[in-house]
């Protein structure tokens, strides 16, 4: 066992083609900056019609140089999943031709399952200090056609691979979390488009991280000043700003 467990390689993707918000507001009628002056955004990701989540997820990868052989588990957070039973990282671990004997997951909860993939990495490692986890987020937002949410679509893709040998950063045992039911934002398999009470998703957003930071500084007995940086879930660039 270690402690020293954290982030030994960091690879991104987004999609090459963009549409401003600015244009989207032109299109759908609205006034010019209706919007990018809500969101903090200025455009949008676009994949093309030969892109998707596990093509960005392995775009995200090869952005990684380095051995994979040392990996045997492969965690794949999305909720853009096209398929019920197969994960899609089964995909992805050919694409990679990752070796055989590794465990491959997908995990789904809406804005949190990468973030829930890191906490079962970090154990992971702990129990196999010799192996590595690759732990791959990747998903395309697309909301309903004139809809107020239509603004904060997005498409990309980010890989971690999660080690003993950190090179870009270690983790803290300390943390917080917390979980409630409300309807703010779900999909069921026969809609198109998820279904969005905007509102209420931005005022859980921030009441949520109230409810988070004041435990995890209750319990760990930490504060603002004992932090160098802070690292956002960004739903929309404003939003984690207000939130701060």
């Amino acid at each position: 066992m270690t402690d020293q467990i954290g982030i030994e390689q960091l690879g991104f993707y987004t999609p090459h083609y963009q549409f401003s918000l600015e244009s989207l507001a032109e299109l759908r009628g609205q006034k010019p900056g209706y919007f990018s002056k809500s969101s903090g955004q200025n455009a949008m990701s676009i994949p093309s019609p030969n892109e998707d989540v596990v093509t960005m997820a392995a775009e995200a990868c090869r952005s990684m140089p380095g051995d994979t052989q040392d990996i045997d588990l492969v965690l794949f957070a999305t909720e853009s999943s096209p398929e019920q039973s197969k994960a899609l990282g089964i995909y992805l671990h050919k694409l990679l031709q990752l070796k055989k004997n590794c465990r491959v997951l997908e995990l789904k909860q809406a804005c949190y399952a990468a973030t829930g993939g890191l906490q079962l990495a970090i154990a992971h490692v702990m129990r196999y200090p010799k192996q590595k986890v690759l732990l791959v987020a990747s998903d395309i937002a697309l909301y309903q056609p004139n809809s107020i949410a239509e603004g904060s679509q997005g498409a990309g893709a980010v890989a971690l691979t999660i080690s003993a040998n950190p090179k870009i950063a270690v983790f803290d045992t300390e943390s917080a979390f917390r979980t409630e039911d409300h309807m703010d934002f779900w999909r069921p398999n026969h809609l198109d488009y998820p279904c969005v009470d905007g509102k209420l998703s931005c005022d859980l957003y921030i009441r949520m991280l109230l409810d988070c930071w004041q435990e995890y500084t209750h319990t760990n007995q930490l504060g603002y000043e004992d932090h160098a940086a802070f690292c956002f879930h960004t739903p929309m660039k404003k939003l984690a700003v207000n939130a701060h």
